[in-house]
């Protein structure tokens, strides 16, 4: 009797295997090359789905939550953004970002994967929900991988933004309902057939405000984005991969794509990878030091340079930049508070979230464009593009070319804006302010009121 009870529950067993077998392959279309990974996961994707996230009570938590706060800042590098890993040792993070935005962004460059399978070379892959939807069976491979941690790239692959703010032509997202939506859904995806929730988030253009990396912070995530950019945004040439990437010190995190297989990123990726081994680096997945993640700081005695324009005082310049009087005018061996339109000033870089990035664009050449052309074009300076591409008057343009275009920024007046607060905030001098916007000491903002920001100089 007992020996017939027995056989029963091992035959009950394997049936419950085999069914839960039969649900993956009807989900994903066809049968797991590792059957007992397989299994495993399954197992955990059922389990999710008995207790899913309810997202829109989790959009009305945070949208209650945050409702009353403002972003100040946007861009790449804002406060709680992590861009490296605080350590002396010899380490590098290869991260691959895999976007899914449609056309020869849902690619899949086997060749760079199969490099990193060869040489045994761990990585963290970033991807988004639009890239696992189509290649299904791709991401399964790798999630199955123990060189690869898989972390979250976004559900639809836009910036991270409470407002609404683009880069790079993309829309962000619109609320901060969307913020949740962007993080949870993809995350709720892998972790439904990984069977693990990622616990790092890199949006797509790797562009957020404050606020939105909070809401990350508060959903579990670290927000991640790099020191070392590896092929910025797959236009680089195999040479310019190789040298970007053997520009990395200890503790870089590099961002590089993995799906874009018609470009040269995987050369130049394998003709660097032994030269930063004879140099005695290693890799690393960003768990591995997750204890020692860091924003972008710059190192103490490090400054950047700033041209004074109409306006600025030593006092408005080191209230933006978190500097004191004292320490500007030591920097710079001033023996008054006096400055000059056009004066060069080195300004201790003590914060660089402080810097409020100019709004750009990322303009391909085309036949027939010129440098000037491309001012008119966007009604900016040419001294401007001159000197954030470091180009001259004499640069010829190639075909194909991306140059970067510093454009003017709408700012909405939200309630108590002030001119000088909108001034501090895109690191513009009042008098530009008055000047684009036909405006005085005198004037009266209204809420909903549209200023215009004017491009300010770079900032080196």
């Amino acid at each position: 009797m007992k020996k017939q009870k027995k056989v029963l529950l091992y035959i009950s067993i394997f049936s419950i295997i085999s069914y839960i077998s039969s649900v993956q392959i009807f989900i994903y279309g066809d049968a797991p090359k590792k059957p007992f990974e397989s299994h495993s996961i399954a197992i955990a994707q059922v389990g999710l789905m008995e207790n899913p996230v309810n997202i829109e009570e989790l959009k009305r938590n945070f949208t209650n939550q945050y409702s009353g706060h403002v972003p100040q800042q946007w861009g790449e590098n804002v406060r709680g953004v992590k861009t490296r890993i605080d350590t002396t040792d010899k380490v590098i993070a290869l991260t691959f970002d895999a976007c899914g935005q449609g056309g020869h962004s849902n690619g899949y460059d086997k060749k760079l994967i199969d490099f990193l399978n060869k040489e045994q070379i761990p990585a963290t892959l970033f991807i988004s929900g639009r890239w696992i939807d189509v290649n299904p069976s791709i991401f399964r491979e790798l999630a199955q991988n123990p060189l690869f941690d898989i972390e979250n790239h976004g559900h639809r692959h836009v910036p991270l933004s409470v407002n609404g703010k683009s880069a790079y032509g993309i829309k962000g997202t619109t609320s901060i309902g969307e913020v949740v939506e962007e993080i949870v859904l993809n995350g709720q995806k892998i972790q439904n057939i990984t069977g693990k929730k990622p616990r790092y988030f890199r949006s797509g253009t790797a562009y957020y405000d404050e606020v939105a990396v909070k809401i990350a912070n508060d959903l579990g995530y670290e927000v991640i984005n790099y020191n070392v950019l590896g092929d910025a945004g797959a236009t680089f040439t195999r040479e310019q991969v190789r040298q970007a990437t053997l520009s990395a010190t200890s503790g870089s995190i590099i961002l590089f794509h993995m799906n874009r297989p018609e470009t040269n990123i995987a050369e130049g990726i394998i003709d660097a990878i032994p030269e930063l081994i004879k140099r005695g680096f290693r890799f690393v997945k960003l768990q591995e030091y997750h204890d020692r993640l860091a924003p972008r700081t710059p190192a103490p005695g490090s400054y950047f340079y700033y041209t004074v324009v109409s306006g600025d005082s030593l006092w408005a310049i080191g209230t933006r930049y978190g500097a004191t009087i004292q320490e500007i005018q030591n920097m710079n061996q001033l023996q008054s508070n006096i400055l000059r339109v056009g004066q060069r000033l080195q300004v201790p870089a003590k914060d660089t979230s402080r810097l409020v990035p100019p709004v750009e664009v990322n303009h391909q050449v085309v036949s027939g464009d010129s440098l000037w052309g491309i001012s008119n074009r966007y009604k900016t300076s040419l001294n401007l593009i001159y000197q954030r591409n470091s180009l001259n008057q004499n640069t010829v343009l190639q075909i194909g070319q991306r140059v970067i275009v510093p454009i003017e920024a709408t700012h909405v007046v939200a309630r108590g804006d002030t001119l000088w607060h909108i001034s501090l905030r895109y690191g513009v001098s009042l008098q530009q302010i008055y000047d684009r916007n036909n405006l005085n000491e005198r004037s009266v903002l209204a809420i909903g009121q549209r200023i215009m920001i004017p491009p300010r100089p770079v900032i080196w």
